[in-house]
């Protein structure tokens, strides 16, 4: 039986995931208004880079499943902190000219580890295995197909080439999770 205040403290702790990318987005947005993002985002890299660190240890040391579409944006958030920190050039170059592409490239990285490399897949659940591992092929293709899209729509802006095709696929990761552990 599950005890319902551990349900409510995994909840919590998984909401935490959220919370790097978020802050970053809300950091970068104010620091744009009031006309002081001067350094391309570098600030709210950092900070965005710390808290992703921070909570996704705080995630995995209470034993939880890390929800891998918020790994790939938390390896966007570090990725791009390093490009940063350790001046690589042409990376910062590649985020520079194609911010929705290299957010949804980190997302594909992730889904290729977690799909061939771990037993909770792309899709990051428990179940049969066989399962798993298709729902996790799908949602690689889907991710495939969003980077695809994220190129073709760079100059559209963040919400039409990174945003639309991330929150696709939550609402797709988040189906094919729920049909794996309904027939659990």
């Amino acid at each position: 039986m599950i005890n319902a205040k551990n349900s409510n403290q995994s909840f919590f702790i998984s909401l935490l995931s959220f919370i790097p990318i978020f802050v970053f987005v809300i950091y970068a947005r104010v620091k744009e208004l009031l006309g002081s993002c001067n350094v391309g985002w570098q600030e709210p890299f950092y900070i965005g880079a710390l808290l992703a660190i921070a909570l996704t240890t705080l995630q995995y040391m209470s034993g939880l499943i890390l929800d891998r579409l918020m790994m790939g944006a938390n390896l966007f958030l570090i990725a791009s902190a390093s490009f940063f920190l350790f001046q690589i050039n042409p990376c910062l170059s590649f985020l520079g000219g194609y911010k929705g592409p290299s957010f949804i490239l980190a997302v594909l990285l992730v889904g290729i580890y977690s799909t061939f490399f771990t037993r909770h897949g792309f899709v990051g659940c428990t179940g049969d295995h066989h399962k798993i591992r298709h729902a996790s092929l799908l949602l690689l293709i889907a991710t495939l197909a969003a980077l695809a899209w994220a190129f073709i729509f760079n100059s559209h802006g963040l919400l039409v080439s990174a945003i639309a095709p991330f929150i696709t696929l939550r609402i797709l990761s988040e189906y094919l999770k729920n049909g794996i552990q309904k027939r659990a």
